[in-house]
């Protein structure tokens, strides 16, 4: 009796180890149990190739910073977009004074960064002093006039005298309240109309009014 009871228990256990082992062999083609390590890594974390994200940092919008002064009722430093004229300074600054002689100004001129904008007064003389087009270092600004200065470049002294029939552009703003633009002016009339008959006649020049007129004749030769 307990020889047979042996040979059941026998057959039980063997037939149980082969169930385990059976069970244990993955089957072909079936899919592989995943481990622990597995189930538990979230799968951005497996992967150290994803690419980072993007931060945008796309530039604002750039000012430039520019001083006027001179001629202007508010003169100081102002802001302005890129692409702002001269003109647009002006504005911001309040405006021209009664006395400013916007003849000697490129009205239209770009600005740029740390740029010095000048509206020079009547009987003021403006100098440009420019370096590369791309420095943006560039200003603009006027000199007071001056009995003596560069050659070409000074005002008539009193008692002297100049032959505006046939002086150029350069030589007629030494004239008093002249700039190159109504200088050249005076040129282009001259070239239209013939030489002046009587010094007078200056005043058929646009820009030459009686007080600015008052001015020059002192210092005119036909």
């Amino acid at each position: 009796m307990f020889a047979s009871l042996d040979k059941r228990w026998l057959a039980v256990a063997a037939g149980a180890v082969v169930l385990l082992i059976g069970l244990m062999i993955p089957r072909p083609g079936g899919s592989q149990r995943t481990s622990i390590a597995d189930a538990t890594v979230p799968p951005k974390l497996m992967s150290s190739s994803e690419p980072a994200l993007a931060i945008d940092q796309s530039p604002t919008p750039s000012t430039v910073a520019v001083y006027v002064c001179g001629a202007v009722r508010s003169p100081g430093v102002y802001s302005f977009a890129p692409g702002s004229r001269v003109i647009d300074a002006l504005k911001q600054a309040g405006g021209p004074l009664p006395d400013a002689d916007l003849d000697q100004i490129n009205l239209a001129a770009p600005l740029a960064d740390a740029m010095k904008v000048t509206v020079p007064h009547k009987g003021q003389t403006l100098a440009i002093d420019q370096a590369s087009p791309s420095d943006s270092s560039m200003t603009v600004h006027h000199r007071r006039t001056h009995s003596h200065g560069s050659h070409g470049a000074h005002k008539l002294a009193e008692g002297e005298t100049l032959e505006v029939n046939t002086a150029s552009a350069e030589e007629l703003v030494r004239l008093p309240g002249v700039g190159p633009s109504l200088a050249q002016r005076i040129v282009d009339y001259r070239q239209q109309n013939g030489p002046f008959q009587t010094v007078d006649d200056l005043q058929n020049v646009p820009g030459i009014g009686p007080s600015k007129f008052d001015r020059l004749a002192p210092f005119i030769k036909l």
